[in-house]
């Protein structure tokens, strides 16, 4: 890539558009990544008696409410404790949802977690979904989408400009034209032509 692409109000230009296709790429890779790990959760996790032992819920802003739970479970006559709700964030944006939530999942409440098989400790009262993921990665997708048009179409500017603009001729100095130097090898020849005429 030449040095010159970057330059100027159009080189400005590129440099914003290339760090906005790299961050949607980013963006796209991690919400694929992510996507397949839930997927896989989905699929692995399995189920598991708990017991509700500490149920909370903080109003935090003026939409969102925090939940915390405190359970234990028992998987393979060993008991764990832990307080994941889930392996994605948590957001009860509503007075319904967090009453729902503090419905199912009220202090002394018998539920249901999921755990991995491979390890025990690594347990949620719900299991997440792919719609996180999908938001992010069709935002990624429709960022380097866009990005990549609008490098598409500086670069038709660019070429569209170069091609409109006049290009240098090279110039052939007439029989009437001054010699253009000692080094023109048609000097010679159009000095002996022209002598001849002026005789």
């Amino acid at each position: 890539m030449k040095a010159t692409w970057f330059d100027g109000p159009i080189g400005q230009g590129r440099k914003v558009l290339l760090l906005i296709a790299t961050g949607a790429g980013v963006t796209f890779a991690v919400a694929a990544i992510d996507s397949a790990i839930v997927t896989r959760q989905i699929a692995t996790f399995k189920t598991t008696p708990c017991f509700i032992e500490t149920s909370t819920i903080t109003r935090e802003g003026i939409r969102d409410w925090a939940p915390f739970v405190r359970y234990r479970y028992r998987v393979d006559g060993r008991e764990y404790t832990s307080t994941t709700i889930c392996s994605r964030t948590t957001a009860l944006t509503t007075p319904s949802a967090a009453e729902a939530f503090k419905q199912r999942f009220g202090p002394g409440a018998d539920g249901v977690c999921f755990f991995d098989p491979d390890d025990p400790t690594s347990v949620m009262l719900e299991l997440p979904t792919t719609a996180q993921a999908e938001q992010f990665a069709m935002f990624g997708g429709l960022a380097l989408g866009l990005a990549t048009v609008g490098l598409g179409l500086l670069q038709a500017a660019t070429t569209f400009d170069t091609a409109s603009k006049p290009q240098p001729q090279p110039l052939s100095p007439g029989w009437g034209e001054p010699d253009s130097g000692r080094n023109d090898p048609l000097a010679r020849t159009r000095r002996i032509y022209r002598d001849k005429l002026e005789s």
